[in-house]
């Protein structure tokens, strides 16, 4: 049974809750990056489209009627959501044929961000034409979020917007990309746009090709910026590109990345057959089936020839997600790896009737919100003539393997020294990539013996996965540690370890790095230390993350 909207509004703004504490290590803010997701297949598997919640809110103070951009023939080609919680849609404008070259052809359409007060039916949206700020006129396509930074797929160009907290729409011109595939250039009616950052190189990725509505691969472009490029400086570019085949939607085609450090590419198609099998039967003959199961005609038919009457296209397609792992670890040679594909099945209640959920056939996909966890997204085909707009949202969740269940495990017998045991309670904290707290336990402190014939261990239960362990110490009986591992799940996935006769101190005394363990302690005697699994490498707690 579907959850009431105001549930589907607490599970929403819980998952986009900004991430507290510090920032990555990369210099970026907030409005650039969103975190990877927890298990990105795992959640797709969940995603089923019946569960998704039907959305309809009005724009009625943006159609042509209000004196706004939005006409009764303008189509939605692209749906996602900012890291705090803004739809933001594309769609392309019908003009009449002796419209003005500067005439607006593309609008970003975006709502205010969504929090635990907001409902989904009250949204207040603004429209954004490119004109406005002097950037030439495009078509869209369809289009992603990083943070508040979105890409936007065109014809000609991948376009890139910061849609500022303020509302304020900044228009990262250094950063646009022009099209030059080397094969299916200016076929089709527009482009996808798929951006994403990447924490395990530090860069920014986006990809473009001519999008499909039906399953189907096609020539893509993989672009990237130099490490540690933040996108609003005025020199970052997408400078390095490769090309490959890959399943690319005209939908909805999303960068997405993993815990594990994977790429994704999610593509939102519409499959072509339609459901229940009524092939056999004429154009006419299908509305008549649905008339009769449903107790009224498909919605907006549309006469041709006068002869046949054919459904909109969201009454005659089915949903297909179709996921690939982009493999770009030799950027000269990417490729794509289908992993996952799934049919979602139709909008239909029942059989054949078409009113649970608009269809990926106008704009889809997912959306990665600061938590790690996604949301499926489906967008109406445009606005109906009283201003009223539909979309879906399914939020998708990660059932907590048994690989989150961590073991951290020491090794204190070090060298030649002595007495590095300690009688003070020892604390292991488990933190995410953007130091979110995920788990924490303690020890009483391991005695000699406990060192001598063994490797004391903490046992965490996590909530997410851990890329950062710190280790506190109670007291000032010092204790000295030349390994520290990390096991997931049973298994080891991280091991930290000293050498050369030395190792890490912990005590609240300072002056306990003197005299014996003087030469052997790395970095003094320090109340707590902090181990990354991101690069392997010890770093100590910094001022920054004390703050």
């Amino acid at each position: 049974m579907k959850s009431p909207m105001k549930h589907l509004m607490v599970a929403c703004a819980a998952l986009l809750v900004p991430a507290m504490g510090v920032s990555p290590a990369h210099a970026l803010g907030p409005d650039e990056y969103t975190p990877p997701a927890e298990n990105l297949l795992q959640q797709l598997q969940a995603m089923t489209g019946s569960q998704a919640n039907l959305a309809r809110t009005s724009l009625e103070n943006l159609t042509t009627q209000d004196g706004g951009l939005i006409g009764p023939d303008d189509r939605v080609r692209g749906i996602t959501m900012t890291a705090t919680g803004r739809v933001v849609l594309s769609m392309s404008r019908e003009l009449a044929p002796n419209a003005r070259a500067d005439e607006c052809r593309g609008l970003l359409v975006f709502s205010d961000p969504i929090n635990e007060q907001t409902s989904l039916e009250e949204l207040t949206w603004t429209a954004f034409c490119p004109t406005a700020i002097g950037m030439p006129s495009w078509e869209a396509g369809s289009i992603q979020a990083t943070g508040e930074v979105v890409a936007v797929g065109t014809r000609g160009m991948t376009l890139f917007y910061k849609i500022e907290r303020s509302g304020y729409v900044t228009h990262f011109d250094h950063l646009t990309l022009y099209h030059e595939m080397s094969r299916d250039r200016n076929v089709g009616s527009s482009y996808s746009a798929g951006l994403v950052f990447n924490d395990r190189d530090n860069r920014f990725y986006t990809i473009s090709a001519v999008g499909r509505a039906e399953s189907r691969t096609v020539m893509a472009r993989l672009c990237r910026t130099q490490a540690t490029d933040v996108l609003a400086y005025h020199a970052t570019r997408f400078g390095e590109c490769t090309e490959f085949e890959a399943p690319v939607s005209g939908q909805g085609a999303n960068l997405i990345m993993d815990f594990d450090g994977k790429m994704y590419l999610v593509s939102a198609f519409s499959g072509d057959e339609f459901y229940p099998d009524l092939s056999g039967r004429t154009p006419t003959g299908r509305p008549s089936v649905y008339t009769a199961a449903c107790g009224e005609p498909p919605r907006e038919w549309t006469a041709q020839d006068n002869r046949t009457v054919q459904m909109r296209p969201q009454d005659m397609f089915e949903d297909i997600l179709r996921v690939s792992e982009i493999e770009y670890a030799d950027f000269d040679n990417t490729s794509a790896r289908d992993v996952f594909t799934a049919d979602l099945g139709r909008t239909e209640e029942d059989d054949i009737c078409v009113h649970e959920r608009p269809a990926f056939r106008h704009g889809g996909g997912v959306s990665l919100q600061t938590s790690g966890n996604m949301l499926g997204l489906w967008a109406g085909s445009g606005v109906d003539d009283d201003g009223m707009f539909e979309f879906a949202v399914q939020p998708l969740s990660v059932s907590r393997p048994d690989e989150l269940n961590y073991t951290v495990g020491f090794d204190c017998s070090v060298g030649d020294l002595t007495n590095e045991w300690t009688t003070s309670t020892l604390t292991a904290t488990l933190y995410s990539l953007y130091w979110e707290e995920v788990g924490q336990a303690s020890i009483s402190g391991p005695g000699q013996f406990a060192c001598d014939m063994g490797e004391p261990t903490i046992d965490v239960a996590a909530s997410a996965h851990a890329e950062h362990v710190k280790i506190t110490t109670s007291g000032d009986d010092g204790f000295m540690i030349d390994r520290l591992s990390l096991y997931s799940g049973g298994n080891e996935i991280a091991e930290f370890l000293a050498g050369d006769g030395r190792g890490w101190c912990l005590s609240t005394d300072p002056s306990d790095a003197n005299g014996p363990w003087l030469a052997a302690a790395l970095t003094g005697c320090e109340a707590e230390h902090v181990w990354s699994l991101s690069d392997l490498q010890v770093q100590q707690i910094n001022s920054q993350f004390q703050d």
